[in-house]
């Protein structure tokens, strides 16, 4: 990547729109990579929301968001069928739930009001990209050992949403993050 295409990829903080999307992928680039139906390759793209490792190293398994907000809308398309919900934020934090079979990706509302990202099972590969300073992170990818079963809404302990998925490799989870919300 050349000096000036780095400098191009660095963003401002005055060009976010205020509600940036955390765009989670299930299923893409299994044909690419020649993988069988299973495992299924998951990427994370938040092209304006950073994110900083827990743990700084070659893979993450938890990120927390450089930003504060609330989860505000969360939509999954799932093959054709598009399924949706807006949150309004509450008390009440929001939890989204990711299944892949016995393996869950978390996305959470924290007190402190950033977003954090949990993946125990299927540790998360940082892509190169975009310059950003050490252990952070805004596009990344993780092989987890069966397809996407399920996404499950929490809003504080009661379930909001549960969607089972229908076309596991061709899933995508977007959320919607209201900055400073």
């Amino acid at each position: 990547m050349s000096a000036q295409t780095a400098a191009m990829k660095k963003r401002k903080k005055e060009d976010w729109d205020p509600v940036t999307p955390v765009i989670i992928k299930s299923g893409s680039g299994n044909d690419t990579y020649n993988l069988p139906i299973n495992p299924s390759l998951v990427s994370i793209d938040s092209p304006m929301l950073t994110f900083t490792e827990s743990a700084p190293g070659l893979t993450w398994e938890s990120s927390r968001s450089n930003e504060t907000g609330r989860i505000t809308n969360v939509t999954i398309k799932d093959g054709a069928e598009l399924v949706g919900m807006s949150i309004k934020p509450t008390a009440e934090l929001v939890t989204v739930e990711i299944a892949y079979a016995v393996d869950t990706l978390t996305v959470s509302e924290a007190e402190s009001g950033v977003l954090v990202i949990n993946s125990p099972e299927a540790p998360f590969t940082v892509q190169p990209g975009t310059v950003l300073p050490a252990g952070e992170w805004d596009d990344s990818t993780a092989t987890f050992p069966n397809a996407i079963s399920s996404v499950t809404v929490m809003v504080g302990s009661q379930e909001a949403l549960k969607h089972v998925c229908q076309q596991s490799k061709k899933v995508t989870v977007t959320l919607a993050f209201d900055l400073g919300g």
